[in-house]
């Protein structure tokens, strides 16, 4: 397949479909960016606040709930979140796109009524034999069911292009968790029961404005005239793999709380908890808008006709997320212990440790979510669910070695080893399907413009006394590093002068 690319790695002036895909990529990214900013503050926020008001036994507690709804929420209808990134813009292009939603809400009232019932016939039962844990069973049956609505009328509109509406209700929604969990906790009761009660009732407050907004209201005294079993066949077909790709993704990121819970006790499952997603909030503040931004552009080009490219598109996308994520990941890394100091209580500063494992899977994971994509075009969701029951398997193997012996340590090693199993699996299997190539030459460039930050942010953080605050050492360090990033990356020809020029304008 030619090549359409300068020296850079930058996509040529005369390939017009890079130039557009590039050119929406930057836009929808910016425009994702305050849906992924605002709710990373506030969670920021909201982990400096609870880590303070609870011991980290408690905090444990309520990472293992939310870890648990967190995969029932996938399990449940995570199916049903990627059919519609993949198969939206099919039915818009047809004029469908107001009777697809009616039909994804009918779907998702099929699948959460069980539930409800199961609930409200067997809560004494279920909640007796949760012991300790039962009095959680209500809010985070409801967060499960909340969730599934407010994510998937999400999906609706990120796969729309819809991105600004998209940002809003995000930001809505952390807005709402934080505000309602406070109000639970300070006005009702000092019990962590109040976070996962805020966050459901924050998801149950959006799903009528958010149906307002998709003009399908006034359908759905009539939704039983829209049970399409086809489109249900073909969801299912696409995806359950999916699903369990979800479930696995989940058991990836979160199996060690449990094992952690199992095997250490509940403190380390909070001190870790807290740890780990605070460098995934941070970390989610640069890599989420791009991958929000980068998935529906892709499905878009294959969908109209750009089939023979979306490897060029792949590679392409693959460069310019690393070149956004490396220096912020190499700025979590080597200061992640001044801004544990300054986000989180001091009973959870000692697990900063596991930040540059964290960081380093972190990145790693979200270069597989473009690399991947190759494989979910072509519909091979059960090889892509066959890739990542490998790594969840590895990292519960890994866990059982490495926890006893290491504690949260260890189980953030494992983590990391077994995100890394992943893209390594992909890029091997895409290879008879749409290949995913990765810029080998871009990624030197940019490790060698990391390591560059990393020696001045260790200079930095070192130079300074103790006695100035660790804040304004974090300041002083982005202020220092962001520069030399940029100016090795131009040395190397990575980047033109051209280039910083249209990201400041």
């Amino acid at each position: 397949m030619p090549d359409h690319r300068h020296e850079s790695g930058a996509p040529s002036p005369g390939s017009r479909l890079f130039t557009q895909l590039t050119q929406k990529l930057t836009r929808d990214t910016l425009r994702y960016i305050p849906a992924v900013v605002f709710p990373a503050a506030l969670s920021i926020v909201a982990a400096s606040v609870f880590t303070r008001i609870f011991a980290p036994d408690e905090y444990g507690r309520y990472a293992l709930v939310l870890a648990a709804a967190t995969v029932a929420s996938a399990l449940l209808s995570g199916w049903l979140q990627q059919s519609v990134l993949r198969y939206l813009p099919r039915y818009k292009a047809d004029g469908e796109l107001a009777d697809f939603v009616v039909k994804l809400v009918v779907v998702l009232l099929g699948v959460t009524t069980p539930i409800v019932l199961v609930l409200v016939a067997g809560h004494s039962f279920i909640a007796h034999h949760l012991g300790s844990y039962g009095r959680f069973l209500v809010p985070a049956v409801l967060l499960v069911l909340s969730e599934s609505f407010f994510l998937n009328l999400g999906a609706v509109l990120q796969a729309d292009l819809r991105s600004k509406t998209y940002s809003l209700f995000r930001i809505s929604n952390a807005a709402l968790r934080l505000g309602l969990a406070l109000a639970f906790v300070l006005l009702v009761d000092r019990d962590v029961v109040g976070l996962i009660a805020g966050a459901a009732a924050a998801n149950l407050l959006l799903v009528l404005p958010m149906l307002a907004e998709l003009r399908v209201l006034g359908k759905l005294p009539i939704a039983h005239k829209f049970i399409d079993f086809g489109l249900i066949r073909l969801f299912a077909a696409y995806g359950l793999p999916m699903a369990g790709w979800l479930l696995c993704g989940q058991i990836l990121a979160i199996s060690d709380r449990f094992m952690l819970e199992a095997l250490r006790g509940s403190a380390e499952v909070g001190i870790y908890s807290a740890n780990y997603n605070l460098v995934r909030m941070g970390f989610d503040l640069i890599s989420g808008p791009i991958l929000m931004a980068s998935y529906p552009l892709i499905m878009t080009a294959w969908e109209t006709g750009q089939r023979d490219r979306v490897s060029e598109v792949l590679t392409d996308f693959t460069r310019h997320y690393l070149l956004a994520v490396a220096p912020f990941a190499t700025f979590i890394a080597v200061l992640g212990r001044e801004i544990v100091s300054v986000v989180l209580g001091s009973e959870f500063h000692e697990g900063y440790t596991i930040i540059p494992f964290i960081i380093a899977g972190s990145a790693i994971w979200g270069t597989a979510m473009i690399g991947h994509k190759g494989l979910e075009i072509a519909e091979k969701t059960r090889t892509l669910l066959l890739l990542v029951v490998v790594s969840a398997v590895l990292n519960i193997a890994l866990n059982f070695v490495f926890i006893p012996r290491y504690g949260y340590n260890g189980a953030a090693f494992a983590t990391f080893l077994s995100y890394l199993a992943y893209p390594v699996l992909v890029y091997w299997v895409t290879r008879r399907f749409i290949p995913w190539r990765i810029p080998w030459r871009s990624v030197m460039r940019i490790v060698a413009a990391c390591a560059a930050v990393a020696g001045i942010l260790v200079v930095v953080s070192r130079l300074l006394p103790q006695s100035v605050p660790r804040l304004l050492v974090l300041i002083l360090a982005a202020a220092v590093g962001t520069p030399v990033y940029l100016a090795v990356l131009v040395w190397t020809k990575e980047l033109r002068l051209s280039d910083l020029r249209f990201r400041l304008d």
